[in-house]
């Protein structure tokens, strides 16, 4: 058991809400919040981008965290239902991509949903045909967005209430840290990084007066080999606020069973799986699929390109990312964009692909460091780079590419999307890894992600909001921020009656000037 217990001092913690101002008859005014878009609000706002910059003839294309802008008011009946909605579902509950002979019929039935609740969703499919590859949008059920709207009602009736601060923070680490094995294997190492990240976390809280016990237990101990046991064993548990952990899959439902018991906040780190807080409420998963924010990524990528060239390029690999290409496509033809195809052998100037005069948009249809290789190849010999205002676009898998492959990820100004990135261009980060050196005598372990960071953003969020909400935690969190060192974390509960996911997605571009610049949506 390690143990770090700072002064008691009582935190007050006082939230500031923002109400619309009316500037004008029928206009309403919005301070931007950090990773919204111009089409995330009109979205919300149900108006137009075109209404929003009639609204605001200054504005250009993109819009930046703290500015106020215009929103034309198309109803009050809407804005106040907007405004009531404190928690509000996401358009999709996952994204799915149709297999082989698969029907909407039989989509519908394998997620439990009606033909016309799918077909909604999907205004690009019809009942008698989907294709092979296509990407779905699978929505909640009708009942459930019923049960949750009722639910939200009665969480705004109770949001005044008194916060029921907690003197001191108890949190568990529940990891797989080997301390059986005569050599702690790789996942060993990484489990102790993630704590040791944690506990510089708790020691950033503590110059805040925020007053912690930490206690760390070993899933993988030979003391305890079930979860079950472990539990068992230390009746100290049911008494923290908040576990972080576990590791194994196989343990979960157990720790999760638990958590909800004793009305404790479980955070999930590493697990990705789909469908894991379904059912647990206390439940937090900061790593989240892909899929589950597909429809974010797609959102931002035509919020920021709809106006550009953009071109797929097939690189002749058998691995291409058919979910998130056919997710765009979709995009863009549904909202009346344009978009082109190439492969290696057409992308030419012969061919009129790519534009003078506009920017070009380039996209890999396949995300390994092969296809990316082909692709600089075949752009190098044609010298794209002075000809045409070219980008790239690409996938997380970036940010492993090392040598001349990050050259060239300068050279040709290219951004990819992921869940989480480290940026050596910040000097914060630079910073944290000297205070780990120092504290702990090595170097973080080389990799994606680090998990030292991992443990600092995941145990500083969630500890520290604990400390300021107490009970009403639960509440405040999907609106509570962080300037996160890798992990950026925004929550969202996928209904009332399920646990948190983790919506925060970035954009990483790197710069001709040689500079990385991370973007939140």
């Amino acid at each position: 058991m390690h143990r770090i217990k700072s002064y008691l001092i009582a935190l007050i913690a006082t939230i500031l809400t923002g109400q619309p101002v009316c500037a004008q008859v029928n206009v309403y005014t919005h301070e931007v919040k950090a990773g919204e878009t111009l089409y995330s609000l009109a979205r919300r706002y149900g108006v137009t981008i075109e209404e929003i910059h009639k609204a605001n003839p200054t504005m250009g294309d993109v819009i930046f965290a703290g500015s106020v802008i215009n929103i034309p008011q198309k109803a009050n009946a809407a804005i106040e239902t907007q405004k009531a909605k404190t928690a509000p579902l996401p358009k999709c509950k996952q994204m799915y991509v149709v297999e082989k002979k698969e029907t909407v019929y039989g989509i519908s039935k394998k997620f439990g949903i009606t033909m016309d609740e799918l077909l909604g969703a999907n205004h690009s499919i019809s009942k008698e045909k989907v294709k092979k590859g296509q990407s779905l949008c699978i929505p909640f059920t009708t009942d459930s967005i019923r049960s949750h709207e009722q639910q939200v009602k009665t969480l705004i009736a109770n949001k005044d209430k008194d916060v029921n601060a907690y003197s001191t923070i108890k949190v568990a680490v529940v990891l797989p840290f080997g301390l059986d094995n005569t050599k702690a294997t790789a996942e060993n190492q990484k489990m102790i990084e993630f704590y040791e990240g944690v506990l510089l976390a708790i020691d950033s809280l503590k110059h805040k007066g925020v007053s912690v016990d930490v206690f760390a237990f070993d899933e993988q101990s030979a003391s305890y080999p079930t979860m079950d046991a472990l539990i068992h064993q230390n009746p100290t548990l049911k008494d923290v606020n908040i576990m972080f952990g576990p590791m194994h899959l196989a343990n979960l439902p157990t720790l999760a069973q638990f958590a909800d018991a004793n009305d404790i906040q479980l955070v999930v780190p590493f697990a990705s799986r789909n469908n894991i807080v379904d059912g647990h409420r206390n439940m937090f998963q900061v790593n989240v699929n892909l899929s589950y924010v597909l429809d974010k990524i797609v959102d931002s990528f035509f919020e920021l390109h709809h106006n550009n060239n953009v071109v797929f390029v097939n690189t002749n690999t058998l691995k291409e990312d058919e979910e998130f290409v056919n997710a765009i496509k979709q995009k863009f033809t549904e909202n009346g964009a344009s978009f082109q195809t190439a492969t290696l052998s057409t992308l030419t100037d012969s061919t009129g692909v790519l534009r003078r005069g506009v920017r070009n948009i380039v996209v890999s249809t396949a995300k390994s460091a092969s296809a990316f290789e082909a692709l600089i190849n075949r752009m190098d010999e044609q010298d794209f780079d002075n000809k045409y205002d070219i980008s790239l676009f690409g996938y997380p898998e970036w940010q492993t590419f090392t040598g001349k492959n990050v050259e060239s990820l300068y050279k040709y100004n290219s951004a990819f999307f992921a869940t989480f990135f480290c940026n050596p261009s910040d000097a914060r980060n630079g910073a944290y890894e000297n205070k780990f050196r120092n504290w702990f005598g090595r170097n973080l372990i080389k990799g994606y992600p680090k998990y030292a960071m991992l443990g600092f953003d995941t145990g500083y969020f969630f500890i520290n909001n604990v400390a300021q909400y107490g009970s009403k935690f639960q509440d405040k969190v999907t609106s509570a921020t962080y300037r996160a060192y890798q992990n950026p974390m925004s929550f969202q509960r996928t209904s009332l009656a399920d646990g948190f996911k983790n919506n925060k997605v970035v954009f990483v571009c790197y710069g001709r000037d040689n500079l990385i610049r991370v973007r939140e949506f």
